[in-house]
C-alpha cells in the first residue's frame, strides 16, 4: 500500500462522533425527577414559605455567608499573586 493510496484512503473517511444515548436517558431521567421535586415543594400548600425566608435571612446566616465571600475573594488575591511569583 502505497502513501499515496493510503492519503486517499484517510480523505474519505468520515469521522462521526460516538453517540452516548446512556448518557442523555439518564440526563432526562435525572431532569424529570427534579422538575417533579420542584412541582412538589411550589404546590404543596403545606410548604411554608415564610419559615424558609426567615431561615435564610437569619443574622447566622447572612454572616456565614458574607465570611464565606471574604474567604474566597482572599484566596483568589493569594492564589493569583502565588501565581504570578512563580511563572
Amino acid at each position: 500500500m502505497s502513501s499515496e493510496t493510503h492519503d486517499q484512503q484517510a480523505e474519505e473517511l468520515r469521522i462521526v462522533g460516538k453517540k452516548y444515548i446512556g448518557r442523555w436517558i439518564s440526563a432526562l431521567i435525572v431532569l424529570l425527577i427534579l422538575l417533579a421535586m420542584g412541582n412538589s415543594m411550589l404546590s404543596n400548600p403545606r410548604f411554608e414559605w415564610s419559615v424558609i425566608a426567615e431561615n435564610f435571612t437569619g443574622p447566622s446566616i447572612i454572616q456565614g455567608v458574607l465570611m464565606t465571600l471574604r474567604l474566597t475573594a482572599i484566596s483568589v488575591v493569594l492564589v493569583l499573586q502565588a501565581a504570578r511569583f512563580l511563572r
